[in-house]
């Protein structure tokens, strides 16, 4: 084993159940001799990683076995867990040390992180590859218009790809103001105030009657969702991320949609070619963290917070005070 950072005989393991943060201390074995350690410096928490892996975990490499090239120290590395192949199940907890297996290092979920990116950035890299997957799917010409309805991270993120690719007119909607003063900071030409401005007749009115050509659709109660998708135009594109089914418009009316031959398309995880794009866009500053964290605090608070802050806010910031402190978005 060749050890980088000192190796406690313990680590401390954080896991979301029965609607709150538990923490607890485990035993720390070396890694195998075909195997990596990562000291936790950050991660990517969003509300609907809640239900799944906790985030995008992001950190330095401690040890590796004696068997493993290409890594050495100060290298950094993160896990898209949208990447891992069929049949392997990703972690449903956030470990102070990551176990890189051969398996995980042979697929294209581990990534190495460029010395110039933070990894308070690198953390976004997980919900901008859905963001890029869920721009491609709406496919919204430079004239076209996009609603962005539920301003979660991939969602707002989306508005951030939308102007980036100079999208007509993104029309971004939400019942936060803070959700919504974000989406403006991210570059949405027109942000509806739910529910004082009606969705529907507001976007009608932007596109002269025509509706939008594509909506993305983050949480949101299911009458947002019908007001969004009837602001759709014939043969509009209706992108579903966060907790939505793949493809499985649940809150929608399959009569709205057949009648106007929407396209619905679901977007719960990123695929490769969207990754690649997030860590282009990442490398270029395309998204920093620090243009959407709206809440600090230490990282040994964890276990006080509360799901209840993704209802305002996009973005909590969990600092160690150490070096590349953990992030929880």
């Amino acid at each position: 084993m060749r050890e980088f950072l000192p190796l406690p005989s313990t680590h401390t393991v954080t896991r979301f159940e029965g609607g709150s943060f538990h923490t607890e201390t485990r035993p720390l074995a070396p890694p195998a001799e075909d195997e990596i350690l990562l000291r936790l410096g950050a991660a990517a928490l969003t509300r609907d990683d809640l239900t799944g892996p906790l985030g995008t975990p992001v950190g330095e490499v401690a040890a590796v076995g004696d068997r493993v090239r290409g890594w050495e120290a100060l290298d950094r590395g993160l896990v898209l867990w949208d990447l891992l192949p069929a049949g392997m199940e990703p972690p449903r907890e956030l470990p102070e040390y990551l176990r890189l297996t051969p398996a995980l290092l042979r697929c294209p979920a581990v990534r190495k992180i460029p010395l110039e990116m933070p990894s308070e950035d690198a953390v976004l890299a997980g919900a901008l590859a859905r963001a890029f997957r869920a721009w491609r799917e709406a496919g919204v010409s430079p004239e076209g218009t996009l609603v962005v309805l539920g301003l979660d991270l991939v969602p707002l993120l989306t508005v951030l790809l939308a102007r980036h690719h100079r999208a007509g007119t993104v029309i971004a909607a939400d019942h936060s103001p803070t959700r919504r003063r974000r989406a403006e900071w991210s570059g949405a030409t027109r942000c509806i105030r739910l529910p004082e401005e009606p969705l529907f007749e507001t976007v009608l009115g932007l596109t002269g009657g025509a509706g939008a050509g594509a909506a993305v659709l983050g949480s949101a109660a299911p009458a947002d969702f019908q007001e969004a998708a009837h602001s759709l135009g014939h043969g509009g594109r209706l992108v579903l991320t966060g907790d939505r089914t793949d493809g499985e418009p649940s809150h929608l009316a399959a009569d709205l949609i057949r009648n106007r031959e929407l396209q619905v398309f679901g977007v719960r995880r990123a695929d490769r070619k969207a990754a690649d794009a997030a860590f282009g866009g990442l490398r270029q500053g395309l998204a920093g963290a620090d243009t959407i964290v709206s809440k600090r605090l230490p990282w040994n608070e964890l276990q006080t917070l509360s799901p209840d802050v993704w209802d305002e806010g996009t973005a909590v910031l969990v600092e160690t005070g150490e070096p590349d402190p953990p992030v929880v978005i």
